[in-house]
């Protein structure tokens, strides 16, 4: 899919991330800066995961509002499939005792397939991302601790 204004920077949106900026929640604010200035857009599998919720008052107003500013994506491209299953392995070798979600999963092969930052306030979904070398927009806390775990394990797994 060609984005309009493509020298914006694109981020990729989690659901969480979108329930969290229609929320009101404090950490809605944290994510609206990490995406400020940024293009918003969202998977297909995202896009299936809003419809599955329900949305009412003033969350709904809020999510109507946000998706009239982002850009939908189509179904990914067979690359996603790749990706899906080096994420897959990733999620398994992190030794994460639930991984992250299929969803959460297929949200980033299709992002990690079409070159996009992720934003994302799911731990795992973070971990996997940035061991697959993803850029990571998330304001959970102590995440970095994670990230450096997560490094010194797959440099253990990996090393002959």
């Amino acid at each position: 899919m060609v984005l309009p204004y493509r020298d914006e920077p694109v981020v990729s949106v989690d659901t969480n991330v979108v329930s969290l900026l229609t929320s009101g929640h404090a950490d809605r604010f944290a994510y609206q800066e990490l995406l400020n200035g940024r293009r918003l857009v969202l998977t297909m599998f995202v896009q299936g995961e809003i419809r599955a919720m329900e949305w009412r008052g003033r969350r709904l107003a809020s999510l109507r509002a946000l998706l009239g500013s982002v850009t939908f994506l189509d179904s990914p491209s067979l690359a996603a499939i790749d990706h899906f299953a080096l994420l897959k392995r990733t999620s398994a070798q992190l030794g994460l005792v639930y991984g992250a979600e299929r969803e959460d999963l297929w949200m980033l092969a299709q992002s990690r397939s079409d070159g996009f930052v992720v934003a994302t306030d799911d731990r795992n979904a973070a971990r996997v991302a940035r061991a697959c070398d993803m850029e990571v927009l998330t304001a959970l806390r102590s995440i970095e601790e994670d990230y450096a775990r997560d490094r010194q394990r797959l440099a253990r797994l990996r090393s002959p």
